[in-house]
């Protein structure tokens, strides 16, 4: 069964690679007006690295094990995702050489995929060594729950992983300039290379959000093992962590919560590179973009307070609950203990004097301990990263909006009067 869905799975990639090849040859008879011989040459230039990603990027969704797979099929399935960067510059060279354009948004973009597909497929391997840590230290248990949550990670996810995929191909494809361009028919000849584009845009993006949906389902799995209590957290007041010994798992979600960032990081820089250059000719060829990243931006900053807030929300009800329920009452039931140490100060035996004076920071000690018992699986360190790259993807609203303040006046007009 196995070598079967293999088989299909080659099967369709090299299908839709020579399909994705063959649809630039509407261009054929216009380039070879254009260059004369040459233009055959360009043709290939442009199809045959358009088939080879498309083709690459079909078998990485359907085969998606091999992302975070080991040994020789996983290697070699690293090695072709990469040569899609190479081949899709070597698909520019043409541009680059009759127009002097260069064509660094699909660049950028396709390197933030591969970089994201790498980060991802270490995601699993990292939450194993997150919950590993955790038994170590005797926080997490038991350990039969352990290895069940551990054996189930690449069965979980599964209809998050289809869900997510469709949710961000469909994006891509309603909100793309190239849908446009292609129902317009302007010029029936570029129907064909504008087809090509869109297939293998909306197969990336399958890809890639796949792999957003599968890092949500990783901490959906943990949050509900530990709604349903079949795990047990353990918090350490005064863990030299500063997260009660937890944070190797705020470690983990900051993890994913970097790989799930990279896609709004992409189209926040854009946004705002796009917004200010507009005098400048290689990005104003970019300005028909502006408005698709306006619209995926909110959708991919919503997919990394997916995979990092609300796995970690389950975590900070556990913590939260047992500061309240324990240590705060511990905390309580020492404050009498404190005040009668600190009455001991004040007696004019010696010995009760210098039996408090030891005592007493002890008592303060745990008590502030007990206090200060964090709810959260994080320290100071891992919240300021998080916070202020989020603030830092808003800076290309802020910017737009400024550069547009004539547009919002306008507004404001129409709703007063």
């Amino acid at each position: 069964m196995k070598a079967r869905r293999s088989r299909v799975a080659v099967v369709l990639s090299v299908t839709l690679a020579l399909l994705t090849a063959l649809g630039p040859l509407t261009a054929l008879a216009p380039l070879t007006a254009e260059y004369g011989p040459v233009g055959t040459w360009v043709y290939l230039a442009f199809a045959l690295p358009e088939g080879w990603a498309m083709g690459v990027m079909t078998y990485t969704l359907l085969k998606p094990g091999l992302v975070t797979g080991t040994g020789h099929k996983a290697a070699v399935s690293r090695w072709l995702r990469w040569s899609t960067l190479l081949v899709l510059f070597v698909q520019q060279v043409p541009a680059l050489y009759y127009k002097h354009e260069l064509d660094i948004l699909q660049l950028s973009g396709w390197l933030v995929l591969l970089i994201g597909l790498e980060l991802a497929g270490h995601a699993p391997v990292k939450l194993r060594q997150a919950l590993q840590r955790l038994v170590t230290r005797e926080i997490l248990g038991p350990a039969k729950g352990v290895e069940d949550l551990t054996s189930g990670l690449e069965r979980t996810g599964h209809g998050w992983t289809v869900a997510s995929g469709w949710c961000v191909a469909c994006a891509l494809l309603i909100t793309s300039p190239l849908t446009l361009l292609a129902a317009s028919r302007s010029r029936s000849w570029a129907l064909g290379p504008t087809a090509s584009d869109l297939a293998v845009l909306i197969v990336a993006g399958a890809v890639a959000g796949g792999w957003l949906g599968r890092m949500t389902g990783y901490g959906r799995l943990l949050a509900r093992t530990l709604r349903k209590q079949e795990l047990h957290l353990r918090v350490i007041p005064g863990h030299p962590d500063g997260a009660g010994g937890l944070k190797p798992i705020g470690d983990f979600y900051l993890y994913q919560s970097l790989a799930a960032s990279l896609p709004a990081i992409f189209l926040a820089v854009w946004v705002l590179l796009i917004s200010l250059g507009g005098a400048n000719r290689l990005l104003g060829n970019y300005r028909p973009y502006l408005d698709q990243y306006l619209w995926l931006l909110p959708l991919a900053m919503l997919f990394e307070i997916l995979v990092f807030v609300l796995p970690m929300s389950s975590v900070h009800v556990i913590m939260k609950s047992q500061k309240e329920r324990t240590f705060l009452a511990d905390a309580d039931r020492l404050s009498p203990a404190i005040a009668a140490a600190q009455a001991g100060l004040d007696s004019q035996a010696d010995e009760d004097s210098e039996a408090a004076r030891q005592r007493l920071p002890q008592l303060i000690e745990h008590y502030q301990e007990l206090e200060k018992v964090p709810t959260w699986p994080i320290d100071s360190s891992i919240r300021r990263r998080f916070t202020w790259r989020n603030l830092g993807l808003l800076i290309p609203f802020v910017g737009y909006i400024v550069g547009h303040m004539s547009f919002w006046q306008q507004v404001s007009d129409v709703l007063k009067g």
